[in-house]
């Protein structure tokens, strides 16, 4: 008796999981309203351009005037579990960036239903 089975979610690594997240993602933040550059896919604003926010995978930094950055994060914990670290400087590819906050969605929540 030959069995088929189906796996209900998208695997963290695989090809078609990276897109999915995106979408999920790129979704959620419209809802947020926010607005994607269409230059850059992975930056956001808000309209008032009062906060900046970037992505790359399933990580975020945002900068912005702190009512715009409280109201995202809330936006976004309501959403996602997030793992959230604050601070006044972020340094990635051997430069430094000021006045960031750094979100990582965390590792137990990646999968997409």
């Amino acid at each position: 008796m030959a069995r088929e089975w189906m796996l209900g979610k998208v695997l963290p690594g695989q090809r078609e999981g990276a897109a999915v997240w995106f979408n999920t993602l790129k979704a959620t933040l419209k809802d947020g309203g926010l607005l994607q550059c269409p230059e850059a896919p992975t930056v956001w604003t808000n309209a008032s351009r009062t906060l900046a926010l970037m992505t790359h995978v399933d990580d975020m930094v945002m900068t912005g005037e702190d009512m715009e950055l409280e109201k995202t994060e809330s936006f976004l914990k309501q959403k996602f579990k997030l793992a959230v670290e604050t601070g006044n400087q972020l340094s990635f590819s051997q430069e430094e960036h000021r006045d960031c906050q750094w979100y990582h969605k965390d590792q137990d929540e990646r999968e997409v239903h």
